[in-house]
C-alpha cells in the first residue's frame, strides 16, 4: 500500500524487498501481438467485452462501436497514462470497417479533451479535429482508410498538440491546441483509442490498430 499511516506523499523510501533491482519504466507501447492486454492499459468505463477483440484480426486492437452521443459517453476507450515531462503517443489506424455514424481515432482523454479521429457518413470519411466536444477542423471525402494519428504532450503549460499522417512518416499539425486539465480529479490525462458510434445503426462497424508507440523525456 503506498504512502504511510494511510496518508499519501510526493516521495518516500523504498521498501525492503531483500535485493537490489534494477530501474525499469513501466509497460507503454504495444504492438497488439499477444492474447491479453498488458497492464499499462485501462479502459475509462467498464467495457463491453463483446466489442473488442485482439484475435478477430492477428496483431491488431479492433474495437467495434457501440452507441454514444460523444466521446465522454464512449465504452471501450482505451487509455493509458501520458508522462511528462514531455511525452508522444501514434497510433496506426485502419478504418475500412467502420460504418455510417462511426467515429474513430486518437488522442488525450480527461475533462477537458481532444483527438483527431475519422468519421464515416453516407460512405465516406472525414477527418476531424474535436476539442472538448467541439469541431474545431476537419477534411470532407478523406481518400485514405489507414491514417496514422499523434499526439504530443508537455508540462510546459500542460499542454497538447496533435497531428496526422496518411504515409507514418509525414505528420501534419491539425487542429488546435489541447489545454490539459484535471476535471476528472481521480484519473490523470490519458492517450486513448476509441471508436463509437452516433447513429444506432452504426453499431458493430469497427477500427483496427495495429499499434501504439510510445516516445518520453524522462
Amino acid at each position: 500500500m503506498l504512502g504511510e499511516n494511510g496518508k499519501g506523499y510526493a516521495s518516500g523510501k523504498k521498501p525492503d524487498v531483500g535485493k537490489a533491482f534494477p530501474i525499469v519504466n513501466p509497460a507503454t507501447s504495444d504492438d497488439f501481438n499477444k492474447k491479453e492486454l498488458g497492464m499499462q492499459w485501462q479502459w475509462n468505463h467498464n467495457p463491453d467485452n463483446t466489442k473488442w477483440s485482439l484475435s478477430e484480426r492477428k496483431g491488431h486492437m479492433r474495437l467495434h462501436a457501440s452507441f454514444a452521443k460523444d466521446l465522454k459517453n464512449a465504452r471501450n476507450t482505451l487509455t493509458q497514462r501520458v508522462q511528462g515531462p514531455t511525452s508522444e503517443g501514434t497510433v496506426e489506424m485502419d478504418a475500412s470497417g467502420l460504418k455510417d455514424g462511426n467515429l474513430a481515432g486518437f488522442g488525450v482523454f480527461e475533462f477537458p479533451y481532444a483527438f483527431i479521429g475519422l468519421r464515416k457518413e453516407s460512405g465516406k470519411l472525414n477527418l476531424v479535429m474535436v476539442n472538448d466536444g467541439k469541431l474545431i477542423d476537419s477534411i470532407s471525402d478523406f481518400t485514405h482508410n489507414k491514417v496514422w494519428i499523434r499526439a504530443n504532450v508537455t508540462d510546459k503549460k500542460f499542454i497538447a498538440n496533435f497531428s496526422y499522417s496518411t504515409d507514418g512518416k509525414n505528420f501534419k499539425p491539425f487542429g488546435n491546441t489541447l489545454k490539459m486539465g484535471l476535471g476528472l480529479t481521480w484519473t490523470a490525462n490519458r492517450f486513448a483509442l476509441f471508436n463509437f458510434t452516433t447513429r444506432k445503426e452504426g453499431e458493430g462497424g469497427f477500427a483496427d490498430f495495429n499499434w501504439f508507440h510510445f516516445k518520453a523525456e524522462y
